[in-house]
C-alpha cells in the first residue's frame, strides 16, 4: 500500500512539473500577444500615456481596462479619411451640357468591314459613344513695341535727352543731361527703366570706349 502511494506521488509530481512548464509557456505567449496588441493600438490611435504601467497591469487588468486607465493624448482622435464618407450622399456626375460639342465619327478601315471568308460586307450594328473633355491651350508670343525718339536738332534746351512712348501713348523722358551727374541714369537702368534710346543716342554722338564696351556686353 505504501509503495502504491509513493508511485502515485511520484506520478503527480511529474505531472505537476509538466503542467508548470506548459503554464509558463502559455504565460510567455500571452505576454507576447499582449505586447503586440499594445503596439498595434499605438499605431492605430497614437501614443498612450507613459503613466500607464504596462508591465505591472498586464496580469492584473484586462486589456480594455488598461486602455481606459491610460490618459489619451489629443492626437489619439482618429482623423477623418479623405474622399467620400460612408453614409453621406454623393455629389453625382458633373454636367457638361453648357460646353460646345463637336462630334467626331471614327469609322474603321473599310478593308476590315468585310467577311474574311466570303467577302460579304458588314451590316451596321449600332454604335458606341464616349465623351472626352478637350481643353485647348493657346500659346503665343506678344511683342510690345514702344517707339523711341532722339533729338533731331541742335537746341541746347533738349541736348542729351531721349524720349519714348509709354503703353498709354504718352511720352516719358528717360535718362539725364550729359552735363549732370549720371547717378540718376544708372539708377533708372538698375530699376528696369528703358534707357535703350538714350544709349543709342550716346552711340550716335560718339560715346566713350568704356560705355561702348558696356553696351556691347548688355546687348550680347
Amino acid at each position: 500500500m505504501r509503495q502504491y502511494d509513493n508511485e502515485r506521488i511520484a506520478s503527480l509530481e511529474a505531472e505537476n512539473v509538466v503542467l508548470r512548464s506548459e503554464r509558463d509557456e502559455l504565460s510567455a505567449k500571452v505576454d507576447a500577444l499582449t505586447a503586440k496588441i499594445v503596439e498595434l493600438t499605438k499605431q492605430a490611435f497614437g501614443r498612450r500615456s507613459e503613466r500607464a504601467k504596462m508591465a505591472q497591469d498586464v496580469n492584473a487588468e484586462p486589456i480594455g481596462a488598461l486602455e481606459e486607465s491610460s490618459d489619451p493624448e489629443p492626437d489619439e482622435v482618429p482623423r477623418r479619411k479623405r474622399g467620400q464618407q460612408l453614409g453621406h450622399r454623393g455629389h453625382g456626375r458633373r454636367s457638361y451640357d453648357h460646353l460646345p460639342r463637336v462630334q467626331q465619327i471614327h469609322e474603321p478601315d473599310s478593308k476590315l468591314l468585310v467577311c474574311g471568308s466570303c467577302g460579304a460586307p458588314y451590316a451596321p450594328f449600332g454604335e458606341e459613344r464616349c465623351e472626352e473633355i478637350d481643353v485647348e491651350v493657346i500659346v503665343r508670343v506678344i511683342d510690345h513695341i514702344r517707339p523711341t525718339y532722339r533729338r533731331g536738332c541742335n537746341c541746347k534746351a533738349t541736348r542729351g535727352r531721349s524720349w519714348r512712348t509709354t503703353s498709354e501713348g504718352s511720352s516719358k523722358k528717360v535718362g539725364c543731361r550729359l552735363g549732370s551727374s549720371p547717378i540718376s541714369w544708372w539708377r533708372s537702368f538698375s530699376l528696369g527703366s528703358r534707357s535703350t534710346g538714350y544709349v543709342q543716342h550716346l552711340r550716335c554722338k560718339g560715346p566713350t570706349s568704356l560705355l561702348r564696351l558696356w553696351w556691347e556686353r548688355c546687348v550680347a
